[in-house]
């Protein structure tokens, strides 16, 4: 694994990738300056990882795409805006995927210190960057190099020539920027009030929309003489060509507060959030408004650039402060909902007093945007069922039955019809509620998230959304396995064949790491299905071989959690098999859980270590060759373990069965050492 610091310099580095490098390369060839070397190697790179699984040759389609790539940074004048419009589709290639072109969308929108963290989410990508950064031993000054070169003064550059116009000189026209009056229209107001200025802490900037007020305000703004409305227009549209063409033009119209909001407006529309940043601050230092520091808390929650502890500790400064003084309602719980985002981010201190801190946000911020900002209710309710679903201590079943009412109320402004992804993500959010939701009759839980796994289809459709739609057919078939009642075949059955669908548009898309979390998946079924005789170890066979497959995928090194949770159901597996007189079987099952408790120490995980610490228990009992007395000897020692952590008030069912197995050791030990 690569330096988090190298890391994070190479993703921030390739995503600011110019148009004027690319050009400057193209232009000046050989004669072009060092430092501009590392821009085909960046390119090459992301072309790799974002390729189809190659048809014929994959060293051509590298090269194709790293060729399409650099005509797209060209096109939107960076490397980060060019895999944004790959990755939302705007822009298709036969040789690229959307999905790995969202996976280095993804990394490059979160701030430094959750590069490394979100890279790992994605194997395959981490895997491939791994390997080349160890390729490079000079990364980080082949980085630093083109990063001075970027910010380099251009007084030394050559003035920039236009084209000579195929007009006659006595028939040409000037060409002259239109005018502004720095006038606040109501059409400006509309914009800039309810639309650039209404940001979220959880959106995307690029997906955004107008609605048809604000579509049909636009189309006025753009049709007018006025430079400001044009810009204002422009920005929104996200045309940001047009708007640093009518920038120029507003200085000494507009007032300079406003001009400067206006561009930090350009840039956070433009996921530039540092540079939104630096420009609000310019601002601030003119007028302190509310919208201003509102939206400074904002970028910083987003900022790539400084330590990410001390942008959020400004962030949770500035929002705290705006709710001290604020007199009006709503503002102040706009405020709110963002504060409480900010600490469900908090990298820092104790994370069940930061989900607290949250939980008294969201709340507060609630009532008052009931009717007013409905958006924005919903999504406050949205991000507070979360914080109660993650909060870590209390009463678990009361949490949960909190977090499903937050979910439940957000449905009723994120409706199928309004909102439909929204409403789909909400329904798979509730699904996994339910599946996890401690009390109650368990088949009665179940089938709530069937039921919500299942509407999520109706949008997130195979044809449409295949990585959605394959997600879901994950979570209904675990729901399945675990389902209680009815024929317990039928429903293991059924839950089978939603993975096997899974498995199918995972390695379609090449998402290694759900690819293997599904095999996991599907090795439990197998192990579960009910069988006798050669079928039931047939399936054993086939649930082994599941989870070997996940464990290509899920190294300790990656995903070390993931690793040692399907080490220790391989394990269990194993012993189930019919073994030989020497139990080799039982060698390599100890072996499992042994290396699975590497990761699952008690200090870090207590309840994972309590299990596989019972597990071994079971091995050592079963074991069929060795001294038997001295197996169970080992046997007795492991479950008294796993029964210092697993107790009968946190975990009545676990204890009585690990209590069971604990005495029924005993007994052998003392039968055979008595006789």
């Amino acid at each position: 694994m690569p330096a988090t610091r190298i890391l994070a310099k190479l993703v921030t580095t390739t995503g600011s990738v110019s148009a004027g490098a690319i050009r400057t390369l193209r232009e000046e060839g050989d004669a072009a300056d060092p430092a501009l070397a590392v821009i085909p190697e960046l390119l090459r790179l992301v072309a790799e990882t974002i390729c189809h699984r190659p048809k014929d040759d994959e060293t051509d389609c590298a090269d194709e795409v790293a060729t399409y790539l650099a005509k797209l940074v060209e096109r939107y004048g960076t490397a980060r805006r060019a895999i944004e419009s790959l990755a939302t589709a705007r822009r298709r290639h036969d040789g690229v995927s959307t999905e790995k072109s969202r996976a280095w969308h993804q990394v490059m929108c979160v701030t430094p210190g959750a590069i490394e963290p979100t890279m790992k989410r994605h194997a395959t990508m981490l895997i491939h960057v791994t390997r080349w950064i160890t390729g490079h031993p000079d990364l980080e000054t082949e980085l630093e190099r083109y990063v001075d070169w970027l910010d380099a003064p251009l007084e030394d550059l050559p003035e920039y020539d236009v084209p000579p116009s195929t007009i006659e000189p006595d028939e040409q026209e000037a060409v002259v920027l239109p005018e502004s009056t720095g006038e606040e229209t109501p059409d400006i107001h509309l914009i800039r009030g309810s639309y650039l200025n209404d940001k979220h802490p959880t959106e995307v900037p690029g997906s955004r929309t107008l609605d048809p007020e604000q579509e049909a305000a636009v189309a006025r703004l753009r049709d007018t003489e006025d430079a400001y409305a044009r810009t204002i227009a422009a920005v929104a549209m996200r045309d940001f060509v047009t708007a640093d063409q009518y920038m120029s033009s507003l200085e000494g119209c507009v007032d300079p507060h406003a001009l400067l909001t206006l561009r930090a407006d350009r840039y956070y529309m433009d996921s530039r959030f540092d540079d939104s940043l630096g420009l609000l601050r310019q601002a601030a230092a003119i007028k302190s408004d509310i919208p201003t520091r509102m939206n400074m808390a904002i970028c910083l929650l987003h900022a790539e650039r400084g330590a990410s502890d001390e942008n959020i500790k400004e962030a949770i400064d500035l929002l705290t402060n705006i709710i001290a003084n604020e007199a009006d309602a709503l503002t102040r719980a706009r405020a709110q909902a963002v504060l409480g985002t900010a600490w469900m981010r908090n990298p820092i201190g104790d994370r069940d007093e930061n989900v607290r801190h949250a939980i008294e946000a969201f709340s507060q911020g609630l009532q008052p945007l009931r009717h007013e900002y409905s958006h924005w209710w919903a999504e406050t309710n949205f991000q507070l069922g979360q914080a109660w679903l993650e909060l870590p201590t209390g009463d678990r079943a009361e949490n949960f039955q909190k977090g499903m009412f937050c979910f439940q109320a957000a449905l009723e402004v994120w409706t199928e019809t309004e909102q439909p992804h929204r409403w789909a993500t909400l329904q798979n959010n509730l699904g996994n509620a339910w599946e996890r939701y401690p009390r109650g009759n368990r088949a009665h839980n179940l089938e709530h998230a069937i039921q919500c796994f299942t509407q999520a289809t109706r949008v997130h459709t195979q044809s449409d959304f295949p990585t959605q739609w394959a997600t879901l057919q994950n979570n209904v078939g675990n729901a399945w396995i675990k389902f209680p009642e009815g024929d317990p075949r039928q429903n293991i059955e059924r839950g089978i064949a939603c993975h096997q669908a899974a498995l199918e548009v995972w390695s379609r898309e090449d998402r290694r790491s759900d690819w293997a979390a599904t095999q996991t998946n599907l090795g439990n079924a197998w192990a579960l299905l009910p069988s006798d005789g050669e079928e039931r170890a047939r399936n054993l066979r086939r649930s082994i071989s599941c989870y070997k497959s996940a464990l290509g995928v899920r190294t300790r090194a990656a995903t070390p959690i993931a690793w040692a949770a399907t080490l220790n159901n391989l394990g269990s597996a194993l012993m189930l098999l019919p073994c030989s007189k020497r139990g080799e079987t039982f060698h390599e099952a100890i072996e499992c859980f042994e290396n699975a408790l590497e990761v699952r120490t008690r200090g870090a995980f207590p309840l994972d270590w309590a299990k596989t610490q019972a597990n071994l228990g079971q091995a050592w009992a079963k074991r069929p060759d060795g001294d038997k007395s001295d197996n169970l000897s080992e046997a007795i020692a492991f479950f008294e373990c796993a029964l210092e952590v697993i107790s009968k008030q946190s975990h009545p069912h676990q204890y009585r069965h690990i209590a069971a197995k604990l005495d029924e050791a005993r007994e052998d030990y003392d039968f055979l050492t008595k006789a």
